[in-house]
């Protein structure tokens, strides 16, 4: 049990460290759940288009854009 209550700890941890630099942990938003966020809105906001197709294997691209 403590071992438990350690990891969520460093995971918490992790993921304020992540934020104080403007990223988010995978344990609080994953891949998955930003892909399907991201289909939810189809693919547009304020009526621009993103620039590639959105598929789960463009992830790499998708990051390489938000630089």
């Amino acid at each position: 049990m403590t071992l438990e209550y350690a990891i969520e700890l460093e995971i918490l941890t992790d993921a304020i460290l992540l934020a104080r630099r403007g990223l988010v942990h995978l344990k609080i938003l994953s891949f998955k759940k930003l892909f399907n966020n991201l289909k939810k809105t189809r693919y547009t906001i304020d009526n621009k288009q993103l620039p590639i197709s959105l598929e789960p294997n463009q992830f790499t691209n998708l990051i390489d854009l938000a630089k």
